[in-house]
């Protein structure tokens, strides 16, 4: 759907989308601590319209490097002030030869992602997600969150409603809509970040919602099937993982993780590949959990949106 808007918006015509990614690492040890001190902020762009296949590393090209200390409260000025001269001059086009015909193609900003903290950072949004209006998607407030199991049209956050919270000026109505600062790269050509909103499939599922999933599902297994954990982690352990599976085996469970409802210690891969070989791992080790286990049941249907969003030929189109 952005990628139709972004065409719309050009006329039908043809053009190159770009989309930004940043995120924070530590210069030591990127997989560190979240909290360390020296942490760097890295910006980093793909080309969407090659192949899902190929948008690897070598087809990934940096925009900038700096300390996360230093732009913390700064980062709208530096967009501004880098990228968006760089944006606004792509959009002019770059020439591509094709059949021995030159064209002049425009580079259209398509969407900038990251982890939750990073595009609310992004996107000049406040960054306390306990106050009001903290989801960038909708109105609904903090105290509402864990309630809310279906948002009115009227509650969803549209570009005009967020153009006339930031007209006003004021700091007070804009706070109000979660805003805490003009975003930058609305100043792009063709773009605005209220209609090019996506979710983070690896921050939402496997570093978030999965690990309380799969936490639940386990305990669910040795409360009520009477499984023991010790069992349970030698089936984890002799699983015979193949492939690209086989750097990413799922570490042992540990008992105090399950008892805080959360499974810790997991890569993003490693999640993803419990979750997914989870009904094999127990198959081979000659472990049955009914069909009426309520989890189970939770846990299955869940498994069959999880096999559709990880499906790369849903995913090739950047839409």
């Amino acid at each position: 759907m952005i990628s139709n808007i972004c065409f719309q918006k050009l006329g039908n015509k043809d053009c190159i989308l770009i989309q930004l990614f940043m995120d924070e690492f530590c210069p030591v040890n990127p997989l560190g601590p979240a909290t360390g001190r020296n942490k760097i902020m890295a910006l980093y762009f793909r080309v969407l319209n090659i192949p899902y296949d190929m948008q690897v590393l070598d087809n990934i090209f940096l925009g900038f490097l700096a300390l996360a200390n230093d732009i913390k409260h700064s980062l709208q000025d530096l967009l501004r002030q880098l990228m968006l001269p760089q944006l606004i001059k792509l959009r002019q086009g770059v020439p591509v030869f094709y059949k021995g015909v030159k064209r002049n193609i425009p580079v259209i900003l398509h969407s900038a992602v990251g982890d939750n903290l990073g595009v609310h950072q992004f996107q000049g949004l406040l960054q306390s997600f306990r106050g009001q209006c903290p989801c960038r998607f909708c109105t609904v407030i903090f105290d509402d969150l864990q309630t809310t199991y279906s948002i009115n049209p009227e509650m969803l956050k549209t570009a005009a409603s967020y153009d006339a919270a930031v007209a006003t000026n004021d700091t007070a109505v804009m706070r109000q809509h979660g805003i805490n600062e003009k975003c930058a790269l609305n100043e792009a050509p063709l773009f605005h970040f209220m209609d090019s909103q996506l979710c983070d499939i690896m921050h939402d599922l496997p570093e978030g919602h999965l690990r309380r999933l799969i936490a639940s599902v386990i305990s669910s297994i040795i409360i009520d099937e009477q499984i023991s954990l010790e069992r349970i982690n030698n089936a984890i352990r002799t699983f015979p993982f193949s492939g690209t599976m086989r750097n990413n085996r799922p570490s042992p469970i540990v008992q105090d993780h399950l008892n805080n409802g959360e499974i810790k210690g997991q890569t993003a891969s490693m999640m993803i590949n419990l979750t997914t070989m989870l009904p094999l791992i127990l198959k081979l080790n000659e472990i049955t959990i009914p069909a009426t286990n309520g989890w189970w049941i939770t846990y299955r249907a869940f498994l069959k949106n999880l096999e559709y969003l990880d499906d790369a030929e849903n995913n090739s189109d950047p839409d």
